[in-house]
């Protein structure tokens, strides 16, 4: 009986510490995922990060997720058309910033971190930006004589033709794109689950 006693004594006290190493192990784990839930803390209380989120959702929620549908729609356009970006190509274009940037005294990581953006995010960035010229770019072009008529009517230097070209073409393929984007997602097929 006295060992039955003190093996249930043994067995309560094993019961009590793995409930308390369970009990640690989920503050602690609370503790360090408390950004996860709580986004600050203002005079003792919480601000949680789902009020966040809800607030951005409000701002912006409507503007993203269109720029998210968006897109899509390129990134399944030039995979149905067989066009891709490469490596290379991306490394050609953040080159060409970092020089840009050089040459005005400050850091492609610098200009980054200012605008809250990761190289992550231009990357994804410039693949959409070629990827669009890819698919639209056969369709733009500028004549001689559009290039003499804007350098006259804005009073540019003409040994900036080069620059002053590659800027209206920019021009055109940015309203090329808006009604390509606008057709695009006339004949897909979107599925709003949230509306703001």
């Amino acid at each position: 009986m006295a060992a039955k006693k003190k093996e249930n004594f043994f067995e309560s006290k094993k019961q009590e510490i793995v409930s308390l190493i369970i009990l640690v192990s989920v503050v602690a784990a609370l503790y360090f995922a408390k950004g996860f839930f709580v986004a600050a803390v203002v005079n003792g209380r919480p601000v949680s990060r789902f009020t966040v989120l809800s607030e951005l959702e409000k701002q912006g929620g409507a503007q993203t997720l269109q720029s998210l549908v968006q897109k899509e729609l390129i990134l399944q356009e030039a995979k149905k058309q067989k066009i891709t970006v490469s490596n290379e190509e991306i490394d050609a274009e953040l080159a060409k910033a970092e020089d840009s940037l050089k040459a005005s005294g400050t850091t492609l990581d610098q200009a980054l971190a200012q605008r809250g953006l990761t190289k992550a995010n231009v990357i994804d960035q410039i693949r959409i930006q070629k990827l669009v010229e890819k698919l639209l770019g056969s369709q733009i072009e500028v004549s001689d004589q559009e290039l003499e008529d804007y350098i006259k009517t804005n009073k540019l230097e003409k040994e900036d033709s080069n620059a002053i070209k590659e800027q209206l073409k920019q021009q055109k393929l940015y309203e090329k794109y808006q009604a390509y984007i606008a057709d695009l997602e006339s004949k897909a097929k979107v599925n709003y689950w949230v509306k703001y």
